[in-house]
């Protein structure tokens, strides 16, 4: 937790809604009126009164207004010393069961939590009240306890002693008061980091909070930590979720611990998803050249793969060339384009100018390196990324030099494949070798290595690479097993993104696949193929789903380059090209369905289900401040739906931006629906109000397909209101 303190529930009333000032009585308004008009020298009548009204008032409606009576006048109160005459009367309300008078009377002592008695007995019923299944005498307790542990060693010590995982979490920031106490909250910290697994995130995030408002690291919880990491660190979620929250503590940091940080940053140079953060850490430490002496020939080419986070990169680009330099002998060329090349493709819109260069000089020098050693360009060729060969292309200048170096040893290879096939520099995959020949204008050569391909190599193939590079390679891998002939690896290759994918990295792969596609039709030599790459590309239409205007959007340019490519179909050329001038989806499919036929649903505007009236219930979702929360998605429609009441429809909830994805649910096949979702919260810093992005998906299965559809996609945005 931060300074912001749990909500208060008081806000739940509004006391100026005229409503509710009618429903209470007149006696009870005048003496409310009078506490908010009279102030501070009426304060300690006001609060017998308050006393008084309370020991008669069981309506929990009443008590609600008068809790939001207290918390809008509590500063009238402060000026008071010695409340006691009030106390009193309030701690014999204790004995009662009703939760709103025990969160009346904590949000009364936390008015005074400066000038009463620590023995009062109400402070026991404090702490029972953090422990309570009910989340507004809880809240209300808790705002109370640290407002006290501001004031009291006493209560510090309580606290510590009574309070257990995981009621205690919210209250360690506040255990600051002395070095006593800061002293029992590290042994408290350390006790339970160890022990309670379950609560471990939670906990080190209101830790590290803890260790910014004391300035100071214990070492005793920076070595638990260190131990912690060290125990999980095959979990690279949770390494790198942690690197992150200790990146503000660094400024605290000692010797020893800087010391042991670099030690553990020996040992996770190679996890490429966590070191990104603690780069951070290391900039922030100061300790470049130190970090910079451990990183040999190996762990350098992962350096160079996240040049793109590492701080003021001139400097670090700069050495990291000397790098290279020392280690241009013991390079391991094809994991160095790979990591380079995937640090350009994927972060070159974030990328300074200066951090662009930087990396286009590496990679040039590499290439010269590489160059001199026809195994070395040849063995990169083989393991380079899909994604490589395209972003290069656009690099500066000097990378066109590259370029011209890397098609000087493709040459070699092609005439050492064509002189000596048991060369032993010759790629492995010559499927691989024959796309990056492919990309970099190299066609004959890129059609003698496909054909060197056998059985379905491709599909075998994709077992060598991680999900994240499946969503740049697979669509590759599927346009060239197409060109191959492999229809079979093709369509498996489609199924199997289809199957592990979310729906924006299927788009994503149909992307990738559809432009190589679109290249490769125009290599193909007969109609007869084209036809077979047809049936291919549909059924990935099919099988990614997709929007309906972006498969329109496709379609044309899909047909235009299949019908260039086929010399026994072009008179079709020439109709399609009329078409394009004025486009008409329904001339347009009348031209397809002669070449070739296809579904209706090729082009969605047809789907025989839509959806109307789509729209969110929900006005404003109050949430707290702080912590990982679910909010509650009401949403309700119509479906239109005449001819197939058999289909299985369903609803998902996600975020605009994200890939996080609610439970499907199954509405009914026609008629009007209504679903609740639940999904994570996505806040945005800094705002009390503001509009959270939801994205509802509503997907169609019909009886008689496999296949199901996304036959809407429905942007809307819930109001977040953050309470104090």
């Amino acid at each position: 937790m931060s300074e912001n303190q749990p909500p208060s529930y008081a806000a739940t009333i509004d006391l100026d809604n005229p409503n509710i000032q009618q429903s209470l009585n007149d006696t009870f308004m005048k003496n409310m009126r009078h506490i908010l008009c009279d102030g501070p020298l009426m304060a300690q009548e006001s609060l017998i009164q308050i006393a008084s009204v309370l020991s008669k008032h069981r309506d929990p409606f009443v008590l609600k207004c008068m809790l939001a009576f207290l918390d809008r006048t509590q500063n009238n109160f402060r000026p008071l010393k010695k409340p006691m005459k009030f106390f009193p009367l309030l701690t014999n309300q204790l004995s009662t069961d009703n939760e709103i008078i025990h969160s009346f009377i904590f949000q009364a002592v936390k008015i005074f939590a400066n000038s009463i008695s620590p023995e009062l007995p109400v402070l026991n019923q404090i702490i029972r009240g953090c422990k309570s299944d009910n989340l507004e005498k809880q809240m209300s307790a808790k705002r109370c306890a640290m407002e006290l542990c501001k004031n009291y060693d006493y209560f510090c010590f309580q606290i510590i002693k009574e309070l257990k995982m995981p009621y205690v979490i919210d209250i360690i920031p506040y255990l600051t008061r002395s070095y006593p106490v800061m002293h029992a909250s590290v042994k408290l910290i350390n006790t339970h980091m160890y022990s309670n697994y379950p609560y471990l995130i939670d906990l080190i995030d209101h830790t590290i909070q803890y260790i910014i408002k004391a300035g100071h690291f214990p070492l005793s919880t920076f070595y638990l930590l260190i131990q912690i990491l060290n125990e999980q660190k095959e979990d690279e979620s949770f390494i790198h979720l942690i690197l992150k929250k200790i990146c503000p503590t660094v400024k605290f940091f000692v010797p020893q611990q800087k010391e042991a940080m670099l030690e553990f940053c020996k040992e996770m140079i190679s996890h490429y998803h966590v070191i990104s953060p603690y780069l951070k850490i290391i900039s922030l430490m100061n300790i470049t050249d130190p970090f910079l002496q451990t990183i040999d020939a190996d762990s350098l080419s992962t350096l160079i793969s996240l040049i793109y986070v590492l701080p003021r990169t001139e400097e670090w680009g700069a050495k990291i060339m000397d790098k290279v330099q020392q280690f241009k002998n013991e390079l391991k060329i094809p994991k160095f384009f790979t990591n380079t090349m995937r640090a350009l493709n994927q972060y070159q819109k974030v990328l300074s100018y200066d951090c662009h260069s930087q990396i286009s000089n590496i990679f040039l020098e590499l290439v010269m390196i590489s160059s001199a050693h026809q195994d070395a360009i040849g063995e990169f060729i083989n393991d380079v990324s899909i994604q490589c060969a395209s972003a290069y292309i656009e690099l500066s200048d000097a990378v066109q030099t590259a370029t011209e170096k890397l098609k000087l040893g493709m040459a070699k290879i092609s005439f050492s494949l064509e002189t000596d096939p048991n060369a032993n520099f010759i790629p492995s995959d010559p499927g691989q070798l024959g796309i990056v020949a492919f990309q970099i204008g190299q066609y004959q050569q890129a059609s003698h290595y496909f054909n060197n391909r056998r059985g379905n190599g491709f599909y075998d193939s994709l077992k060598l690479f991680t999900d994240g590079e499946l969503s740049f390679l697979a669509g590759d891998y599927s346009a060239a097993a197409l060109l191959y002939g492999q229809a079979e690896s093709a369509f498996r290759i489609a199924g199997e993104m289809y199957s592990m994918h979310s729906i924006l990295s299927k788009i994503r792969f149909l992307q990738s696949s559809l432009c190589l596609q679109l290249s490769f039709f125009k290599m193909v030599p007969n109609g007869a193929d084209i036809v077979q790459c047809l049936d291919g590309f549909t059924e990935l239409m099919n099988l990614t789903e997709i929007f309906p205007s972006y498969s329109i959007l496709i379609s044309p340019q899909f047909c235009l380059a299949s019908s260039e490519c086929a010399q026994n179909i072009s008179h079709i050329s020439s109709e399609i090209r009329e078409i394009l001038q004025e486009p008409n989806v329904d001339a347009l499919f009348d031209i397809i369905s002669k070449f070739r036929p296809v579904p209706p649903a090729f082009f969605r505007q047809d789907f025989p289900i839509s959806v109307t009236g789509l729209r969110l219930l929900n006005t404003e979702t109050h949430v707290p401040k702080v912590g990982d929360l679910m909010v509650g998605i009401d949403v309700d429609g119509t479906i239109v739906n005449e001819d197939y009441k058999d289909a299985e429809l369903l609803v998902q909830v996600s975020h605009g931006n994200r890939y996080d994805y609610s439970t499907p649910t199954v509405i009914p096949s026609s008629g009007r629906f209504y679903v609740h979702e639940g999904i994570s919260l996505f806040r945005k810093p800094e705002c009390d109000r503001y509009e959270m992005d939801i994205d509802v998906w509503v997907e169609a299965k019909l009886k008689s397909s496999s296949i199901s559809y996304i036959i809407t996609r429905t942007k809307l945005k819930l109001p977040i209101v953050e309470d104090n």
